[in-house]
């Protein structure tokens, strides 16, 4: 039996069998190496190992096997429609009409992206958002301002950025002139049927005079080219009427540069901001790009700039604007607390009853009997304007009475007197004679009053 059975399962079979077999084994033995010649049919299940080489000619195929290549184009226009109120109340349903209609008229299948946007009498209209009523009654026509913003799968022969807008934008025009936009939006509702009942539309150029500021670049300018980048135009807000507004809007900080004006440099000196420096720079010869509004900054000369913008410090500045410290110096007096004399506005090195040139809060006298009269009124006038002229005190040789010694002496300090007791105080009574200054003493005998 096993004989016959063996037999059985190794002999060849003359065609496939109809059913499949019941037994277990295969109905062949393995191969024990591999094959010379291939097979007569290609394999139904791919390979999962890769070729041994790259194929020796080269493929039949035109086009490079790459990425198709995307232009997109921005359209923009307007147009009006005369005869035409549309109520607030409509807003929503024209705008969508005239959206889908633009889109029917410009958008081809093969576009990647197709958007439209509109504006109403120069503003948006949305579900939430709707153009104002008053606007909308106030304007005899209806201004309508589309933008498109197209993406086109390039997958052969491609038309370029210029080509794909003109050719977008010359089928709406054509739309437009002809009269079948009004007519296809008449026909798409009832209520557009009935609002554009007289309506006749009229294509209109949209002037390129509207600046916006060039961050693409790297100059602080505006442009009116009607170049701006696509974002600007869809939104709209990024535009000003002229040079000067939008200028002043984006480049106030570089406001002369971005006017065209910054070669017409104004004569003066301006303070130096930005910087820890107490310093004035003048316009003429300064690197550093001058104020926005300078000509409100200048002064004449870097005295006038430092003690306008630089009062704390004002001798620092001009010393760092290259000014001269003797031209700023006023010669006048101001109190030395600490020495307690009155000295003249001037460079020390000058010598003399100089103290230095005066600090922004010091208060300057004309003399120095007047500012030793309000400033340091407890010494004895006289003797204060003496010291603060380096002049010899000379006292008034009067007498008074001095406390210590119980004594009257002479208002003096000739040391070969010996009645002299020194320069008074500003706060010892003097007396026109040595009685009546012992008068005051009364206490003390006579031929003991006097120093001796």
């Amino acid at each position: 039996y096993k004989l016959e059975e063996l037999e059985r399962v190794t002999s060849v079979t003359k065609g496939p069998s109809q059913e499949p077999t019941s037994s277990k084994v295969p109905s062949m033995a393995p191969t024990m190496g591999p094959s010379r010649e291939p097979t007569s049919a290609p394999s139904k299940v791919p390979s999962m190992a890769s070729t041994e080489g790259p194929s020796h000619e080269p493929t039949s195929s035109r086009a490079p096997s790459v990425a198709p290549k995307v232009i997109e184009a921005l359209v923009e226009g307007r147009f009006t429609l005369s005869n035409t109120f549309i109520p607030q109340g409509d807003l929503v349903t024209f705008v969508n009409g005239i959206k889908s209609e633009v889109r029917r008229i410009v958008c081809d299948d093969n576009f990647l992206k197709c958007e439209v946007s509109v504006r109403v009498n120069g503003q948006p209209v949305s579900r939430h958002l709707r153009a104002s009523s008053r606007s909308m009654q106030e304007s005899p026509s209806t201004v309508v301002d589309y933008t498109i913003v197209i993406e086109e799968n390039c997958e052969s022969v491609c038309s370029d950025q210029s080509a794909l807008s003109t050719r977008a934008s010359g089928s709406l025009n054509d739309a437009i002139e002809n009269g079948s936009l009004v007519e296809s939006l008449q026909a798409s509702s009832q209520t557009l049927m009935t609002l554009l009942a007289n309506a006749i539309a009229t294509s209109l150029v949209i002037p390129a005079t509207d600046w916006y500021p060039n961050w693409q670049g790297t100059s602080s300018i505006c442009l009116n080219d009607d170049n701006a980048p696509s974002y600007m135009k869809i939104f709209g807000t990024y535009f000003e009427t002229s040079l000067d507004a939008c200028c002043r809007r984006y480049y106030q900080w570089d406001l002369n540069n971005c006017l065209g004006i910054a070669e017409t440099v104004p004569s003066g000196f301006y303070p130096k901001w930005g910087t820890s420096e107490t310093k004035c720079l003048d316009s003429n010869v300064a690197s550093e790009t001058l104020p926005y509004d300078a000509e409100n900054w200048l002064e004449n000369d870097i005295e006038s700039c430092c003690q306008r913008h630089f009062n704390w410090a004002f001798n620092d500045c001009v010393s760092l604007s290259g000014g001269s410290l003797n031209l700023i110096a006023t010669g006048k007096w101001y109190v030395n607390y600490q020495e307690e004399i009155c000295q003249t506005d001037c460079l020390k090195e000058a010598g003399g009853p100089c103290g230095g040139l005066v600090d922004n809060w010091n208060t300057l006298f004309d003399t120095a009997a007047d500012c030793c009269k309000e400033k340091l009124s407890w010494i004895a006038s006289p003797t204060c304007t003496s010291l603060s002229m380096l002049l010899p005190v000379v006292g008034t040789s009067q007498w008074y009475v001095d406390w210590d010694l119980e004594k009257c002496v002479k208002d003096c300090a000739d040391s070969s007197d010996a009645m002299c007791g020194g320069i008074a105080s500003q706060f010892d009574h003097k007396y026109g004679s040595s009685s009546k200054c012992c008068n005051r003493i009364w206490y003390i005998e006579r031929e003991n009053c006097i120093i001796a």
